[in-house]
């Protein structure tokens, strides 16, 4: 699945298996909280993007992979994400 347009939705986004991949920046809403299950890659794409909340799904964390723009990781919930996070982007984790 792709997101093309920014998302406003709230709660709780699950990857369970497959690829989310974002079309535009910021296209996951900031608020929001992503659930990676171990079978689930989130593709940012070279886009910006800021997730609030990061956490393992079942079976432990996925991959998030971006190749350009920016990751912020504001709050990582449950003590940890052990999932990949790969690519050649910048990464802040605040």
């Amino acid at each position: 699945m792709q997101f093309n347009a920014v998302q406003t939705f709230t709660g709780l986004t699950t990857v369970q298996q497959g690829y989310l991949k974002y079309g535009i920046a910021n296209a996951f809403p900031v608020a929001g909280t992503l659930k990676l299950n171990s079978t689930g890659t989130v593709d940012i794409n070279g886009f910006a993007a800021g997730i609030t909340t990061l956490s393992d799904g079942t079976g432990g964390g996925g991959v998030i992979t971006n190749n350009a723009g920016s990751l912020a990781v504001l709050t990582l919930t449950q003590g940890f994400f052990s999932g990949a996070i790969t690519g050649s982007s910048n990464l802040s984790v605040i």
